[in-house]
C-alpha cells in the first residue's frame, strides 16, 4: 500500500465529512487496495462521532479510531502507529486536499525520499492565499532546507516515509499545542532526501475555533515547552557544534519563545499572567540560546526575555498595568 492519510477528528461536525470525501474523491486509485484513510476521533464532543460512522457505513473502506481525547498529537500518533502505507499524510479534519491528486503524486512517493514537500492554499472566502511554496529542484537533504528556511512547520504539508519516521522514532510530543513546531525540525533534521512536489494539493479551511485561532494560556506554556525540547534535541545531536545549523535551530527557538510572549498578551487572565512570567526562570537556556539566532530581533528578545526571567515577580506586577 503506498499512502496512509491519517485525520485527526475533535469537534470538527462542519468539516469532518467534506475532508473525508476529498481524500475519498481520488479516481482512478483505490481505497483500500492503494491507500487507506485512517480517521481518529480523539473524544469529540459534537456530532463528529456519529458523522464518522454514518460515512463508514456507507465508506467501509474507511478505518475509524475511537478514542479518549489526547490531543492532535495523540491523534495523529495513533494513526500512525496502525499505519500500513509505505507513506504517511496527515490531513486536519477541517480542511481537503486536491480532487483526484493521489494518482501523480503516486510517481513523486519514491522509497528514497525520506519527506516530500507539497504546496498549500488557504481558503480565505473565494480567494486562495498560498500558504506553502518550496520552489527547488532535485533532493535536498532536510539539514539544507532548514538552513534555507524552505520548511513549513505544518505537518501536513510534508508527506512522510513512514519507514523514516519508526526508524528514527519521530512521534508528536503529546500533550502540548503548536506540537508541528516542536516536530517538524527534528524530522527534517534526519531527512537525507527530501523532494519538493510543486503541485497545490493541500486546502487549509479558515476555521474560527481551530487551535491556532482561539485563544488560551496553555498555547504560551507549551511554546516554551517546545523551545526546550528544541534546545535538548540540538544538543544530543551535537547540532550546536555546526554554525549554521545551531543558528536555524536558535531561530526556531527564539521563533516559539516570542509566540509565548505574544500570545500571553491575548489573555486577560491576570493570574496566568503571574504564572507564565514566574515560570520564565525555569527556561534560561532556551532564551540564552536565542543569541546564537541570525535575526537580531530573537538576539534582543534573549536579553528581554533574561531580564524578565530574573525578576519574574517585578514583571508579573507591572505587566498588570500594560
Amino acid at each position: 500500500m503506498k499512502l496512509s492519510i491519517i485525520i485527526p477528528a475533535y469537534n470538527v461536525e462542519k468539516y469532518i465529512e467534506c475532508c473525508i470525501r476529498s481524500c475519498v474523491d481520488q479516481a482512478p486509485i483505490s481505497l483500500g487496495d492503494d491507500y487507506e484513510i485512517i480517521v481518529v476521533n480523539d473524544g469529540a464532543k459534537d456530532a463528529t462521532p456519529e458523522i464518522l460512522e454514518s460515512l463508514k457505513f456507507e465508506i467501509p473502506e474507511l478505518k475509524i479510531v475511537h478514542q479518549e481525547n489526547q490531543g492532535l498529537s495523540g491523534a495523529r500518533n495513533a494513526g500512525l502507529n496502525i499505519a500500513q502505507g509505505d507513506f504517511v499524510w496527515f490531513v486536519d479534519g477541517d480542511d481537503t486536499i486536491e480532487k483526484n491528486c493521489l494518482k501523480d503524486l503516486e510517481g513523486a512517493l519514491k522509497k528514497e525520499f525520506d519527506a516530500v514537500q507539497i504546496y498549500a492554499n488557504a481558503i480565505n472566502g473565494e480567494i486562495l492565499e498560498p500558504r506553502a511554496v518550496f520552489n527547488y529542484a532535485g533532493a535536498k537533504s532536510g539539514d539544507q532546507l532548514l538552513i534555507e528556511n524552505n520548511v513549513c512547520c505544518c505537518a501536513p504539508f510534508t508527506i512522510y516515509n513512514r519507514d523514516f519516521l519508526n526508524k528514527n522514532d519521530l512521534r508528536f510530543c503529546y500533550g502540548i499545542f503548536h506540537e508541528d513546531n516542536e516536530f517538524t525540525p527534528r524530522a527534517y533534521h534526519y531527512a537525507k532526501h527530501v523532494v519538493s512536489y510543486p503541485h497545490f494539493l493541500y486546502f487549509v479551511t479558515m476555521n474560527p475555533m481551530s487551535i491556532t485561532h482561539v485563544p488560551k494560556p496553555k498555547r504560551s506554556f507549551d511554546c516554551l515547552k517546545i523551545a526546550d525540547n528544541l534546545l535538548k534535541f540540538k544538543r544530543e545531536q551535537g547540532i550546536d557544534k555546526n554554525k549554521k545549523m545551531n543558528a536555524c535551530f536558535s531561530d526556531h527557538i527564539g521563533q516559539v519563545c516570542s509566540n509565548a510572549f505574544s500570545m500571553i498578551l491575548q489573555n486577560k487572565n491576570k493570574s496566568e499572567y503571574n504564572r507564565f512570567y514566574v515560570q520564565l526562570s525555569q527556561h534560561r537556556a532556551a532564551f540564552k540560546d536565542m543569541w546564537y539566532s541570525n535575526k537580531i530581533k530573537y538576539k534582543l528578545y534573549s536579553i528581554l526575555m533574561l531580564m524578565i526571567s530574573f525578576a519574574p515577580k517585578f514583571s508579573a506586577f507591572l505587566f498588570r498595568f500594560v
